[in-house]
């Protein structure tokens, strides 16, 4: 703590900056105006009026179809959230057809507030622990957050589509098991409140012992080579997400949770997948991304073979970040400034120098005890992050490559290029 303190009052040195736009831990409740999810109804129900306690067999209600000469531009609110609530429906019974999920953890009317906690909040998501669930593992449940500026029963268009760009993600199938994508043991229904029929999903996730990554940066002190670590496991889901076809569109610190392994040592892991885009032969705009952790290029159309480098460059932002132990990368820039720099192709020069001067700040506060550990020190925080920063945070985006980035994240590899050079 007392190594970090430091380098930020040496940044703090610097002109003052203006506060950058950041995701911070919300643990607000629902505005008691609203209502919370009370109930977990049966997996897979396609229906949009369910009692839960009556004992009744489910009437499936009629949803509109996206032919319907009714459905133009006058219809009310509701009807358009009722169609897109069953197309999410739709996806959600296809998944559980072909994809084995347990939901012994969640049987109905066992998810409420009575049973669970707050641990965060986010734009279009509510997430809360649960307490008391007979699981060998911790589990939290993810499901839309209820708006009091939206119209019907309290949910926006934008949150089911995330939710359902979300459960798309989380169950497909290369995905499910990948050691570093956050797992989902399951899926529910949750009644809005006792004024509407409407339900919604709930995705059981695993918890995160550590939060997220900037969390766990800011709550632990840590070295070079384990924050470069962290980094490749961020790389090696982000290479899993593109295999699939799949976008992540708003890599930060924030989306990344890191989870203890039981070996001493944690591990990262992607999550909050409400702003992806999967890969079709149109192009389209980018639904998400946060200033300042965007590339250049975010909210243009883009050819979809080159979207993913969109991440790409996210990517060696928060390789960046991580770095230098979390604090922010540019220090007295505002957001129209730094984009500025990204057009004029100036953000890895600036990376370089960054982890070069934490690189010298670092090693006289930590000394190498011998000149082999200053090189392993050097390899970690300069050498392996510079081959990050060559291939990711370049204006073009075909000149970007994920997997030579990560190529160059590894100390033996970084070493044999750089001993070829020299010879």
């Amino acid at each position: 703590m007392i190594l970090r303190a430091t380098w930020t009052q040496i940044q703090r040195s610097k002109p003052p900056t203006r506060p950058l736009s950041e995701i911070k831990r919300n643990r607000e409740e629902v505005p008691p105006t609203m209502a919370e999810p009370s109930a977990l109804i049966g997996f897979g129900l396609a229906n949009l009026s369910l009692d839960p306690s009556s004992g009744e067999e489910p009437q499936r209600s009629e949803l509109p179809s996206s032919s319907d000469s009714s459905l133009d531009t006058d219809v009310d609110e509701d009807k358009r959230l009722s169609l897109e609530l069953g197309k999410l429906i739709q996806v959600v019974n296809d998944i559980k057809h072909r994809t084995p999920l347990d939901n012994s953890y969640g049987p109905a009317g066992h998810f409420n507030i009575i049973n669970s906690h707050p641990v965060a909040t986010g734009s279009f998501f509510q997430v809360r622990k649960l307490d008391g669930v007979s699981t060998s593992w911790p589990l939290v449940a993810k499901y839309p957050r209820l708006q009091a500026t939206a119209k019907g029963y309290g949910i926006t268009k934008t949150s089911l589509q995330s939710i359902k760009l979300e459960i798309e993600a989380l169950c497909h199938e290369p995905l499910r098991k990948h050691a570093n994508i956050i797992d989902i043991y399951g899926l529910g229904w949750a009644r809005l409140s006792a004024l509407y029929d409407h339900v919604v999903p709930v995705l059981f996730l695993e918890f995160a012992t550590h939060g997220t990554l900037r969390h766990y940066l800011s709550d632990n002190e840590t070295t070079p080579a384990e924050r470069l670590r962290l980094g490749r496991d961020v790389g090696q889901g982000l290479k899993a997400l593109h295999a699939s076809g799949i976008v992540h569109g708003d890599l930060k610190l924030e989306n990344i949770l890191v989870f203890d392994k039981g070996d001493g040592t944690v591990i990262a892991k992607l999550a909050d997948f409400g702003s992806t885009m999967q890969l079709t032969e149109q192009g389209f705009l980018q639904r998400g991304g946060t200033r300042p952790w965007n590339a250049p290029e975010w909210q243009q159309s883009m050819e979809p073979i080159n979207q993913n480098l969109i991440d790409v460059y996210s990517f060696g932002l928060l390789v960046w970040t991580l770095c230098i132990d979390g604090e922010t990368p540019f220090p007295g820039l505002t957001l129209e400034e730094i984009d500025l720099r990204k057009t004029q192709n100036l953000v890895a020069r600036d990376a370089i120098q960054s982890v070069t001067d934490y690189y010298e700040f670092y090693k006289c506060h930590v000394p190498p005890k011998t000149e082999v550990d200053q090189f392993d020190l050097y390899m970690v925080a300069v050498a392996c992050p510079r081959n990050v920063f060559e291939h990711t945070l370049l204006l073009e985006p075909t000149w970007r490559s994920l997997d030579s980035a990560l190529e160059g994240m590894d100390p033996e590899a970084c070493y044999r290029y750089s001993r070829n050079l020299v010879l």
